[in-house]
């Protein structure tokens, strides 16, 4: 599939002849993505120059470089997209936001360029983040949102614009076969499981803290008690007895991750983490979440590697 790869150094924009594979990784949970590629070292590239690469006309990375290494006659360039101005710590005391807000008052602060803002419903009382990461900032936001309202949130840069968005707005027409990719490997894990989880609320005009356990029994005796606890917020109308069974439901599941290797079929270019697919493969056929995805782009082939959480 051809592509246009740009590099705008403030004076002029132009096309590097390439050399080798183009790799374009992206993280589902608040990590920035990285692109990496080699060129001839002649090249006036610098620091905080733009690069940005299309695929078939799509648009898929827009960023800035941050690194450059020599080898022979070979520069390598790497650059990564807005979110990693998020690894920037720093502290903040607010009230009366939503995860939304919160998005939107830290691009405002940090002159992030902004797209589309999906609307978070719990609006969170009051929270001190003291010298935090502001992409652990916006994730702690997000998820208490998740507590509060089980309704789970991407944060994401698409093509030089902070977004965040719904996962069902990350729904895919992709269909994963054993034909569409070179093989694929399935590993299993409990160390994310909950098989108990406690929700409080404390009622200061009654002076005391409400306090409900759902668990599984079965799981408990089979895997030893793991716990989630969760405060929920005074204005948060939900019954804690279902608050507490919404979250069992979703933590009480192993962590089950599918690995696949060179996947070459259908419409890949937009594909990224966050993006929602449809597996049909031996003993697994369901709608999953890609974790992580690995680009590889070259004059004759494009491929990508991903990680699925099942």
């Amino acid at each position: 599939m051809p592509f246009e790869l740009i590099i705008d150094n403030g004076r002029q924009q132009f096309s590097p002849p390439v050399h080798g594979e183009i790799l374009l990784e992206t993280f589902e949970q608040g990590r920035c993505s990285k692109l990496v590629f080699s060129a001839l070292s002649k090249l006036p590239v610098l620091e905080g120059d733009i690069v940005s690469l299309r695929v078939g006309g799509t648009p898929v990375f827009l960023g800035v470089v941050f690194a450059q290494a020599q080898a022979s006659s070979l520069r390598t360039i790497t650059a990564y997209d807005q979110l990693r101005y998020l690894r920037n710590r720093d502290t903040y005391v607010y009230h009366s936001k939503s995860a939304s807000d919160v998005v939107r008052m830290i691009a405002l602060d940090y002159k992030l360029k902004l797209g589309a803002v999906a609307q978070t419903s719990y609006i969170i009382p009051s929270r001190v983040e003291d010298n935090v990461s502001l992409a652990n900032i916006i994730q702690n936001a997000l998820n208490i949102e998740f507590e509060q309202t089980s309704q789970r949130f991407l944060l994401l840069d698409e093509f030089g614009r902070l977004s965040l968005k719904t996962y069902a707005q990350m729904q895919t027409n992709l269909s994963i076969t054993p034909s569409s990719c070179e093989s694929f490997d399935l590993s299993t894990s409990v160390d994310s499981r909950f098989n108990r989880v406690k929700v409080s609320r404390y009622d200061r005009r009654a002076g005391r803290r409400d306090i409900f356990v759902a668990s599984d029994p079965v799981s408990e005796s089979r895997l030893g008690i793991l716990q989630h606890y969760s405060p929920v917020g005074l204005r948060n109308e939900v019954l804690l007895p279902e608050q507490a069974h919404s979250l069992l439901k979703v933590f009480n599941r192993d962590c089950r991750k599918l690995r696949i290797h060179s996947l070459c079929s259908g419409n890949i270019a937009t594909l990224r983490a966050g993006s929602i697919v449809s597996l049909s493969l031996p003993d697994i056929a369901q709608r999953a979440v890609v974790s992580r995805c690995l680009h590889r782009i070259s004059a004759k082939k494009h491929v990508a590697d991903l990680e699925v959480s099942l």
